[in-house]
């Protein structure tokens, strides 16, 4: 979850949904999503005579030999087709209901997530948490020991982090961020806070590898301050795993980091 410091890269924003704005974003034989009769394939612009008019429509081949002709001021309609993968995606036909089964089955299943989601928020906001103090002294002169300039992005995590924390309602929040872009200090600054209202903290990493780098970053960092750290993996000699357990239960322990080893029973 949390690597080491890195040289920090040129940002990127993220891209909105893959809404068509120009037709010219369009290229022949890319997929496209049409909201009434699902995903087809584009053919380009064609010019046809209807009722002795002239006009242009944006033509999309389906199953067989179904097409579709779009007129272009529906461009709205159309989406770029967007896939988890690099496979194509099937072609709906026009004819049956599939693509209306679907978008049924898929808005049944947005309700039902919806709602069950409602239901969990509304659970939370009723249990009580555990409510920070605000930042010490030391929580203060900690951060700013800290050797690079942070992000904007990891200031504004930090602090609204921090004030989860200091929130009655049980904290839900997930860091995402790229390889070197400090989510390894938001999360030592967290720790920190916690251990400064007499609390532990676990670290949970994937692979021990991981875990003895975030043991020494979390060392190096914190080796001013009264703070035990220690790690814990299943590779230890069984002796090592119980003397950090019982420390752990005996409150002599402030940070242990590990992997699964950290979510066993005895823990």
């Amino acid at each position: 979850i949390f690597k080491r410091y890195r040289e920090r890269r040129q940002r990127w924003s993220s891209q909105e949904e893959k809404r068509i704005k120009r037709w010219t974003e369009l290229k022949e034989e890319d997929y496209v999503v049409h909201i009434d009769y699902g995903v087809g394939k584009f053919k380009g612009i064609e010019t046809l005579l209807i009722d002795r008019k002239k006009n242009d429509y944006f033509r999309v081949d389906y199953k067989g030999t179904d097409r579709l002709f779009i007129p272009v001021h529906q461009l709205d309609r159309l989406h770029k087709y967007v896939g988890s993968s690099d496979c194509p995606p099937p072609v709906y036909s026009l004819e049956g209901g599939r693509w209306r089964w679907t978008k049924q089955k898929v808005r049944k299943a947005t309700r039902e997530l919806a709602s069950s989601l409602l239901r969990l928020y509304s659970i939370r906001k009723t249990i009580p948490g555990r409510s920070f103090s605000p930042d010490t002294e030391w929580q203060l002169e900690f951060e700013s020991s800290f050797p690079y300039e942070e992000t904007p992005d990891q200031l504004k995590a930090t602090q609204e982090i921090k004030q989860n924390m200091e929130s009655p309602t049980p904290m839900d929040r997930l860091i995402c961020g790229d390889a070197g872009y400090g989510k390894t200090e938001v999360a030592i600054r967290a720790a920190f806070k916690a251990v400064m209202d007499n609390e532990q903290v676990a670290i949970l990493v994937p692979t021990t590898i991981l875990a003895e780098q975030h043991y020494r970053t979390f060392k190096e960092r914190m080796a001013a301050y009264p703070i035990y750290i220690e790690v814990l993996s299943r590779f230890q000699a069984l002796s090592k795993q119980k003397d950090i357990i019982m420390g752990l239960k005996e409150g002599r322990i402030d940070v242990v980091i590990g992997t699964h080893r950290l979510i066993q029973r005895d823990i």
